[in-house]
């Protein structure tokens, strides 16, 4: 019993939690299941067989169809800020675009393209997906960097604060 309740403590700490947080972390698990998505888009791709002549709109289809609506509301979530003129830093600004722009072009050619190309829909909702992790990988790398920077002022002022009032007093 005692071991584990040792377990569930260790589980139950914020240390497992924090380090998921790691930037590099982070890119591993990315990069993870970015490979991961890309076997399966494959074996999908490879595994697709069209009997009905074009155009097929099935189960697939719509499935597809809502995968790709899921993800141009997860770009949309994403360019809110920006479209309320929020002052966000983004370390490579045209980057982001360029991956947001291909996260709706190829969603929107998935959804218009899989009823005639199977194969070709199910690539792109892939390259969409993985345009819209990427972009928000960055931003979230942005603003990571932004909160460090902003925690550093904030220490910086705290410990001059102290050292006027120590002034003050002495």
């Amino acid at each position: 019993m005692h071991r584990v309740r040792r377990l569930i403590d260790r589980f139950a700490s914020p240390f497992p939690l924090r380090r998921l947080g790691d930037p590099h972390v982070a890119y591993f698990i990315v990069l993870v299941l970015a490979v991961a998505g890309s076997v399966t888009t494959g074996l999908a791709t490879k595994l697709c067989e069209w009997e009905d002549p074009p155009p097929v709109i099935d189960s697939n289809f719509w499935s597809n169809c809502s995968q790709v609506l899921i993800g141009l509301g997860g770009i949309y979530i994403v360019i809110i800020p920006i479209l309320q003129k929020a002052k966000i830093k983004i370390r490579a600004p045209k980057l982001f675009a360029f991956l947001l722009f291909v996260a709706f072009i190829t969603g929107v050619g998935g959804i218009i393209t899989f009823p005639f190309h199977g194969r070709a829909g199910i690539v792109l909702g892939f390259i969409s997906s993985l345009a819209q992790l990427l972009s928000a990988l960055l931003l979230i790398e942005s603003q990571s960097e932004t909160i460090g920077e902003r925690d550093m002022s904030i220490e910086r002022l705290e410990h001059e604060l102290v050292q006027y009032r120590e002034a003050m007093a002495g």
